[in-house]
């Protein structure tokens, strides 16, 4: 299906809905009984599906994001371009043109289902392999809508909906929002979801999922994310606390006992974690508790950074900032790619605060390797961010550090 299709098909839905009836799967036949055979699709399930989800390699996820290719046309057409980006290994401006013309083939045409969904999530990595700039914000924003009204309709009773529901709405579920909590550091807005992860990741409230594995556990965001619960939820509040912070200041009704008030709740709810150790002993679990140690020193980080302004020399913000370095520094080679690729949030901001010229290499040199033994990714993008935050903070370290104004006017998402 060509561009030009999606293009007219964005102003004439009727005439995409019989060029597809015979494509489209019927809505009672799995689509595993049609095999994968076209090589876009294979290639996508051998090279590109690891790099897209470094934390979510299960035989399960796998077959659910595979599935979903031969059955959902806006899911195929995007993951074409991201084949073709991956192949390719080049970031040019066209290669993300055709996504905002799928995201309004969607929207005059789309069922409002999940798979809807991925395929806009798809479209978040279209944007990622080119950089990490680019519009991005409108791809989360619909797949909030359609998670928020999936849950909302049919478990709006349950504490917690990734209890009852199945592997993959949990799975578009948790990278919905993962995409939402990480964008909301550049949008410097709360996320959208922010009421939903509230009522799933609210660690004041007690679930008895938090009693499984969560190395395991389908409620766990560790799986496909690499962070613990109650660390995405940390994020969403520190975001949502400096939109107040900045409101109240604009007002000239900050009251800084209120603010530090605040940031003492997150703290020590971040100073607390239910599960940084291995509940196995194997890669996989090895794997994940790295990327949670980085994430939740970084959220120490970030929080730090709002109650205490973005001053590198301010105790709070030197100590987290070294905290977030030790263990960046401490990832073992082996696990390098995964890791990073996966962290970038907390390499930025350590990054940011980062004021020995020592540190600022290795984080330079570590983000460029990942750049260039794969040409994908927004490892790149982020260095020259970084190097532009350098500039402007290095004759005097004690001016606060603009790293917030740099990453809205550079668009770059963190993930």
């Amino acid at each position: 299906m060509s561009t030009t299709l999606i293009e007219s098909a964005c102003e004439e839905p009727h005439f995409v809905d019989e060029t597809l009836q015979g494509w489209r799967l019927p809505h009672w036949m799995p689509a595993t009984l049609y095999p994968i055979c076209d090589p876009i699709t294979q290639y996508y399930g051998t090279y590109v599906f690891d790099v897209q989800y470094f934390l979510a390699n299960t035989p399960q996820i796998r077959q659910m994001v595979m599935d979903s290719l031969q059955s959902h046309f806006a899911c195929r057409k995007v993951v074409q371009i991201l084949s073709e980006l991956h192949s390719g290994r080049k970031r040019l401006p066209q290669q993300t043109e055709g996504i905002p013309l799928i995201l309004r083939y969607l929207k005059h045409t789309g069922t409002g289902s999940l798979d809807d969904a991925m395929a806009v999530l798809h479209a978040v990595s279209v944007y990622l392999f080119n950089g990490g700039e680019g519009a991005w914000e409108e791809c989360i924003d619909f797949a909030a809508k359609h998670v928020d009204i999936v849950l909302s309709t049919t478990f709006y009773c349950e504490s917690n909906p990734l209890q009852l529901c199945d592997e993959k709405t949990a799975f578009i579920v948790k990278t919905a929002i993962w995409f939402d909590v990480l964008a909301s550091i550049t949008t410097q807005k709360p996320p959208r979801l922010s009421l939903l992860i509230d009522r799933l990741f609210d660690p004041n409230r007690i679930h008895i999922e938090d009693l499984a594995d969560p190395f395991s556990n389908q409620c766990s965001m560790l799986s496909p994310m690499g962070c613990e619960n109650d660390v995405v939820w940390a994020i969403s509040q520190i975001s949502t606390l400096a939109e107040w912070k900045r409101e109240q200041d604009i007002k000239g009704r900050l009251s800084l006992p209120e603010l530090v008030a605040k940031g003492k709740v997150l703290e020590q709810i971040l100073d607390n974690p239910r599960c940084l150790q291995p509940c196995r002993d194997d890669p996989s679990t090895i794997l994940h508790s790295s990327t949670a140690s980085i994430f939740r020193a970084a959220a120490q980080l970030y929080l730090a950074s709002v109650v205490s302004g973005d001053h590198p020399l301010v105790h709070e913000v030197s100590r987290w900032t070294q905290k977030t370095y030790s263990v960046i520094k401490a990832i073992h080679h082996e696990a390098l790619q995964p890791v990073v690729r996966s962290t970038v949030f907390a390499f930025f901001l350590c990054g940011c605060f980062s004021v020995e010229p020592t540190q600022q290499k290795y984080i330079k040199d570590v983000l460029l390797y990942q750049e260039q033994s794969t040409e994908l990714g927004n490892c790149k993008s982020i260095v020259n961010l970084l190097e532009a935050i350098w500039r402007n903070t290095s004759a005097e370290s004690h001016r606060p550090v603009p790293w917030q104004a740099l990453l809205r006017e550079k668009h770059i998402l963190l993930v």
